[in-house]
């Protein structure tokens, strides 16, 4: 299990679809705001949220402003 917050955990698996979807997003997007985010992962935006905020503290995504950018190497 991923830990994102204390009351928000995903499966490994679940985490590894994630960024391999996030991969594909950004292979033909240079950003992404929240709600796209939402719609791409079919969630919801209490859950968007938290996973975004996981993912800037853990330099997958960067926020610059509404948008994300993907830094993932």
């Amino acid at each position: 299990m991923q830990r994102i917050n204390d009351a928000l955990y995903i499966s490994r698996e679940a985490y590894d679809l994630m960024i391999e979807q996030l991969k594909k997003h950004f292979s033909n997007n240079e950003g992404m705001t929240v709600a796209e985010f939402r719609d791409l992962m079919q969630t919801t935006r209490k859950y968007a949220l938290p996973l975004l905020e996981y993912m800037d503290a853990n330099r997958i995504t960067l926020r610059v402003g509404d948008i994300r950018k993907f830094i993932l190497k």
